[in-house]
């Protein structure tokens, strides 16, 4: 028996449907069968579809799509030092994959190397009011935490897009705009 998808196609230029191997299966004594459409509040259910939502930010909806929280393992690794340096350290993560994620800021949780989701609010971006023309950096500040991270393998959960990207005219009104990224991924998290 050959158990297929809904929307499997095969050979050249993807010609081929499912059937035509179903006409091929009766010629060759082999069963095809052919799973439908998973479908959640009128959505089918696809890679194609959750990255999709990744790329708008929406990981609310991906997360609806996975049946869970859409995350990603990464390394932490040092970094520029900069939110140590203005009272909120974070976890800077070399990711295992790229990232088809919408640059913004996060409410997230990290596990540390199977340890607990720690509560914590992400910035994934290229540090504008810093950086002119920098790369993508996944950075994490984990909420009420003390303690090194560095050289660790984590999980970052996405819970919810709190916000686009900004650059900030001072760095004190980036620090008052963290501390309100913070209290926002504390109400997020809070909610079941």
């Amino acid at each position: 028996a050959v158990v297929v998808g809904y929307d499997f196609n095969y050979g050249a230029g993807r010609a081929g449907t499912t059937d035509a191997l179903r006409a091929h299966g009766e010629r060759a004594g082999f069963e095809v069968a052919v799973v439908p459409a998973v479908q959640i509040d009128g959505e089918a259910v696809s890679s194609t579809r959750v990255r999709a939502h990744l790329r708008e930010g929406d990981v609310a909806g991906a997360a609806r799509l996975l049946g869970r929280r859409w995350d990603v393992d990464g390394l932490v690794v040092h970094g520029a030092k900069r939110g140590r340096a203005i009272g909120v350290p974070t976890a800077n993560i070399t990711p295992a994959i790229g990232l088809p994620l919408r640059a913004g800021i996060y409410a997230v949780t990290l596990g540390v190397e199977n340890g607990p989701a720690l509560p914590a609010v992400a910035s994934l971006g290229t540090n504008p009011t810093f950086v002119e023309g920098g790369g993508l950096v996944l950075e994490v500040h984990v909420l009420d935490f003390d303690g090194d991270l560095y050289d660790r393998r984590v999980r970052t959960a996405f819970a919810a897009h709190l916000r686009d990207e900004a650059k900030f005219d001072s760095v004190a009104a980036l620090i008052a705009q963290i501390r309100a990224d913070i209290e926002a991924a504390r109400r997020v998290l809070a909610t079941p």
